[in-house]
């Protein structure tokens, strides 16, 4: 009864600051930024459009609605970045490859066409010369697509998991196993850093960003050359140094 009381106290005030939620119609359009930012912290996806060091690359691996999300996100910020999909989904992710780009809607239902640096299935390709590897797959893909980049990968590039679910673990005990000594960090975030879904081929909507995102590097004394130069909301929130440390925190 206590937790009813609270949320309804909650949505009271809400209704109070903000009379057109809950009730007939959407969010005034004007509002709709004030509203969101205020009570979720939400910012729009684009808005700092550019403004991001945007030397670096990125190869976004995956082809759902995290990966299609992130690819957007980082492209609009100012990034150079390639999203890519195996090559035996190549069918579900024909119209990303055909229209090299993301459709995206923010949380205020607003739409626009993020063009990508390139759109492809093949691993290579992808990841050559990049400085950052996002996985935004489920964890049961983090070994296929490994494996996948394996023969490609470079000295110096970051691979990053989301979410990790001891990821970093699993492939650096792929790494020994198959005699690859190449200088990569492995990290891991504990979920993705937004609430999407895709709503068709080749179109995601945003509908909320995470408020902390927990991140953990494979060697710990990578955390402090972190993610937050990308400029991934949340990430300055909650990091964590080790991914044991990571993968125990339930919190």
């Amino acid at each position: 009864m206590k937790c009813w009381g609270a949320f309804r106290t909650l949505v009271r005030n809400h209704w109070l600051r903000y009379p057109w939620v809950g009730g007939t119609g959407d969010i005034p359009r004007g509002a709709r930024h004030s509203y969101l930012a205020d009570v979720y912290g939400l910012r729009r996806p684009w808005a700092h459009r550019g403004e991001m060091k945007g030397e670096k690359k990125i190869a976004v691996l995956g082809g759902g609605n995290g990966a299609h999300a992130m690819a957007a996100d980082l492209s609009l910020k100012g990034f150079e970045v390639r999203i890519c999909e195996a090559p035996e989904f190549e069918a579900t992710f024909r119209t990303t490859l055909d229209q090299q780009g993301v459709k995206l809607i923010d949380a205020w239902g607003e739409e626009e066409f993020v063009n990508v640096s390139m759109a492809t299935t093949d691993f290579r390709k992808a990841i050559e010369g990049v400085d950052y590897i996002m996985l935004a797959i489920p964890a049961m893909g983090h070994e296929q697509f490994l494996d996948g980049i394996m023969p490609h990968l470079e000295g110096g590039q970051t691979i990053v998991s989301w979410p990790g679910n001891y990821s970093a673990l699993r492939f650096a005990t792929m790494f020994r196993e198959k005699g690859t000594h190449k200088k990569v960090t492995l990290a891991e975030g504990h979920t993705l850093p937004w609430g999407c879904r895709m709503e068709e081929p080749g179109r995601v909507r945003i509908f909320v960003e995470a408020w902390k995102l927990v991140i953990a590097t494979l060697p710990a004394r990578e955390a402090g050359r972190s993610l937050e130069e990308l400029g991934i909301a949340g990430l300055d929130r909650g990091k964590l140094n080790q991914v044991l440390e990571w993968g125990f925190k339930k919190d």
